[in-house]
């Protein structure tokens, strides 16, 4: 697979991760009421998505997309509650440049997403991820899952005579804290999640044989009442240098900010505007 249609779609994974939301099970069990994704049909979220530098910063140049997400049905599959959302992904000019659809679940304090849909999406992404993926607890303070580590070969055409070898995978998931975010001109309180996904293989250059390792790191912040207020995804390299030293080399990302919402919980209704842009 190519590293551009490798990126792509793995942080394909991040539209699941933000609606999504310890045990690692592969069956969640019945749940519909969750504070930090608040999952009523009509709810919506638009997003502001932006290029990144390897410090944070906003590319200028780069691309920018806006998503707007919406929770469209409700349904009761294999005994527990599963939410269906569609995601409608357009440029600054409003054409439409793709649509999503991916389905979550609950279980207690934990956000699950159905792995299926990112595979029938993501041609060039075959992970071998279980049919349910835990993404994030809120319940408990010092959660953290190891949702896959294993043997997995593949190859990632970096071009210009280069390839990378994968030959194993892991997939994790871990809160680290409660931080406060920015959001609508005023702070707010929002646990802070990571989703990471590490290939570990070989960079096969001309002659060369060098260790490496493609590192994706998925930021999340949950505000409650609310849902995902910020994202943050960056894809990295780390490789062994001739004199036994490592390099970590930024390959790209990008960064989610909400721009507006409506969520209803019950007969409670919230409704915030923090700009005009972005389309519904």
């Amino acid at each position: 697979m190519r590293l551009q249609g490798y990126y792509k779609g793995i942080v394909a994974l991040i539209s699941l991760l933000l609606f999504a939301g310890c045990e690692q099970a592969t069956t969640p069990s019945a749940s519909s009421s969750f504070p930090y994704i608040p999952l009523s049909v009509g709810n919506w979220w638009i997003f502001d998505t932006r290029q990144i530098d390897s410090t944070g910063d906003i590319v200028a140049s780069g691309y920018r997309y806006f998503d707007s997400t919406v929770t469209v049905a409700r349904t009761i599959v294999d005994e527990r509650p599963t939410f269906t959302l569609l995601s409608f992904w357009t440029d600054t000019s409003g054409q439409q440049v793709r649509v999503d659809t991916f389905v979550v679940a609950l279980k207690d304090e934990t956000f699950w997403i159905d792995s299926r849909h990112l595979l029938n999406r993501s041609q060039d992404l075959q992970l071998p991820l279980p049919e349910w993926i835990p993404v994030a607890n809120f319940q408990v303070p010092d959660w953290r899952v190891e949702i896959l580590r294993q043997h997995w070969v593949d190859t990632v055409d970096l071009g210009k005579n280069a390839d990378f070898i994968v030959d194993s995978v892991a997939v994790t998931a871990l809160r680290q804290g409660e931080e406060a975010v920015t959001f609508a001109e005023r702070s707010v309180r929002a646990l802070h999640f990571l989703y990471r996904v590490q290939l570990f293989g070989t960079l096969e250059m001309l002659d060369q044989r060098i260790p490496m390792t493609l590192d994706l790191q998925m930021h999340n912040w949950y505000a409650q009442g609310i849902g995902v207020v910020q994202a943050r995804n960056e894809l990295w390299a780390r490789m062994v240098q001739p004199d036994g030293s490592f390099r970590r080399s930024f390959l790209g990302g990008e960064v989610q900010h909400l721009l507006r919402y409506a969520v209803q919980d019950g007969s409670n209704v919230v409704s915030k505007q923090t700009t005009g842009e972005g389309t519904w």
